[in-house]
C-alpha cells in the first residue's frame, strides 16, 4: 500500500473516531491543552498568532481565542481561497465567521497578515500526529503549503493523546511540526531559532546575547524498560559505575568542543545549600546548588523530574545551577540562592538570565496531600479537582519574586514522566537520571 492509499485509510478510520468523541471528553482534554499553552514562554512571548476555528472531534480552541485577543495579540484565522490555498486574515473581538466551503468557521475579510508581520506562533489542528512531527491533516494540502510558505516559525500541532501515534506515512511536501500538545503537555519535536533551543541526543539552550555560556538539558538516546538505558548519569541510583563514568566521558568528549573540560556535581539531598566555586570533584557534599566563575567547569544537575535550573548574568561571569524538586520551591530555594548568587557575584537580578528544563509537568504533578505537604500560599497553583500542582508557573513566580524580568525567563515545557526520552521517578520508581548542564566556555 503506497503513502496516498494508507493516508486514505487513516483518514476514514480518524474521522470516524472524531465525529464519536465524547463530548465532555474533548472539552476536558481542550481546556487541559488550552493551559498547556497559554503557560509556553512561546505564547506568552508571541504578539501575533495563528489560530483555527475548531469543529467538532477537534481541540477546541475558543478559550485560546477569547485569551489571545484580551492580552491585545493580534490574531488571525484561516479562509480558503481556493483549491488548495489558504491565507490567514485578521480578526477582532467583533469579528463575525461565515460557514466557507468547507462548513468551517472563517473570517469574512481577505484581508490577509502583512508579509512582513508572520505569525510568532501558529497553532495547527490535524486528524492525528506523529512522534516525529508529521501531520496527518485531512487531505488538501492546506496546511503544508501555508507552512511551507512562512518557512522556520514556531508551529505547535493540537492534538488529543489518543491521535498521537508512533509513525504516519509522509511524503516529501508533508510539513513537520515544531513540538505537539496534548492533554500531558508539551512535546518538543525539533528547535526553532525563536525558542533558543536546538536538539540532538542532547537540548541545547543558548542565552540570549550570552553565546560563550553553554547550556544543555540531557535526554536519553534510548528509549527502553531498563531502569538505566539510555544515559543514566548518576553513581547513586545502583547502575554500573562503569557504564555511569563511560557516559560521563562521552559527554565531555561530545562538548569538548564548546570548551567543557570537567563534570562536577554534588549529593543533592533536596535542601536550600549552595556550594561556590566548587572543587572539580565534590560529589560528597550535601547541597542542592552550585556556582562558578571557571572556565570550563561544567555545573551538572541530576534529575528524574525534579527541575534544573541554570542561570548567568547578561555578561556571562557567573553560572549557577539549581536542583529544584517540589521542597525547593516550598522552601524559596531559587530566590535564597539567587540572593547569595548576586552577593558573592556582585551582580544585579535584574541582569540574570534563566532557563528551566525537563520536569515534572503541571498535568503529572500530583500531591494528594497538598494541605500538609504545601500550605496555602501554594494554592493558586493548585488543582484540587485534579489534585495536581503546576511546578513550571510557581518556578517562573519565584525567579520573578527573586528579581529576574519576565523577559529573561524560559522554560522547556516538556513533562518527564509524559515522556519517554526522559527518566521519570514517578513513572517507574527505580530508574536512571539526566541532568541540566552549564558551563563557561
Amino acid at each position: 500500500m503506497d503513502n496516498t492509499e494508507e493516508k486514505a485509510r487513516l483518514r476514514s478510520l480518524l474521522r470516524t473516531r472524531s465525529q464519536s468523541r465524547d463530548q465532555e471528553a474533548c472539552a476536558q482534554g481542550s481546556a487541559a491543552i488550552s493551559k498547556h499553552i497559554m503557560a509556553t514562554d512561546s505564547w506568552q512571548r508571541a504578539c501575533t498568532i495563528a489560530l483555527y476555528a475548531s469543529i467538532q472531534g477537534e481541540v477546541e480552541t475558543k478559550a485560546l481565542l477569547n485569551k489571545a485577543l484580551r492580552e491585545g495579540k493580534r490574531v488571525s484565522l484561516p479562509r480558503v481561497l481556493g483549491k488548495g490555498k489558504m491565507v490567514f486574515c485578521p480578526i477582532s473581538a467583533e469579528t463575525l465567521l461565515t460557514r466557507g466551503p468547507f462548513g468551517i468557521p472563517e473570517p469574512p475579510s481577505t484581508d490577509t497578515i502583512p508579509g512582513n508581520s508572520l505569525p510568532d506562533l501558529i497553532l495547527v489542528p490535524g486528524l492525528a500526529f506523529d512522534r516525529l512531527g508529521y501531520r496527518l491533516g485531512y487531505g488538501g494540502g492546506y496546511y503544508d503549503r501555508f507552512l511551507a510558505s512562512v518557512g522556520l516559525c514556531e508551529r505547535i500541532g493540537l492534538t488529543f493523546a489518543d491521535n498521537l501515534v508512533a509513525k504516519l506515512p509522509h511524503d516529501p511536501w508533508d510539513e513537520r511540526m515544531t513540538s505537539l500538545c496534548t492533554e500531558d503537555g508539551i512535546i518538543p519535536i525539533w528547535p526553532t531559532d525563536t525558542t533558543g533551543f536546538t536538539m540532538s541526543v542532547s537540548l541545547f539552550f543558548a542565552f540570549p546575547g550570552v553565546p560563550h555560556v553553554k547550556a544543555v538539558f540531557l535526554q536519553r538516546d534510548t528509549v527502553s524498560d531498563s531502569p538505566y538505558a539510555g544515559g543514566n548519569i548518576s553513581y547513586e541510583v545502583g547502575d554500573d559505575p562503569l557504564r555511569v563514568t563511560e557516559e560521563r566521558e562521552t559527554i565531555l568528549a561530545r562538548h569538548a568542543a564548546d570548551g567543557l573540560r570537567i563534570l562536577t556535581d554534588v549529593h543533592q539531598v533536596h535542601g536550600d545549600r549552595l556550594l561556590f566555586d566548587p572543587q572539580a570533584q565534590c560529589s560528597c557534599e550535601d547541597c542542592d546548588g552550585l556556582a562558578t566563575r571557571q572556565k570550563g567547569q561544567g555545573l551538572l544537575i541530576k534529575t528524574a523530574d525534579c527541575q534544573p535550573v541554570l542561570l548567568t548574568d547578561r555578561a556571562g561571569s557567573a553560572v549557577l545551577a539549581l536542583h529544584i524538586g517540589w521542597r525547593g520551591n516550598r522552601n524559596g530555594f531559587i530566590e535564597s540562592a539567587i540572593a547569595a548568587f548576586c552577593t558573592r557575584y556582585a551582580l544585579k537580578a535584574c541582569d540574570l538570565l534563566a532557563v528551566r528544563g525537563p520536569s515534572l509537568g503541571p498535568a503529572k504533578a500530583e500531591f494528594i496531600h497538598f494541605d500538609l505537604e504545601w500550605g496555602p500560599e501554594f494554592a493558586p497553583w493548585f488543582d484540587r479537582k485534579s489534585q495536581c500542582m503546576d511546578l513550571w508557573a510557581i518556578t517562573r513566580w519565584q525567579l520573578t519574586r527573586a528579581g529576574l524580568p519576565e523577559k529573561s525567563i524560559f522554560g522547556l515545557d516538556l513533562c518527564t514522566e509524559s515522556n519517554p526520552s526522559f527518566f521519570s521517578f514517578r513513572r517507574k520508581k527505580v530508574c536512571g537520571r539526566q541532568g541540566g548542564l552549564i558551563w563557561i566556555a
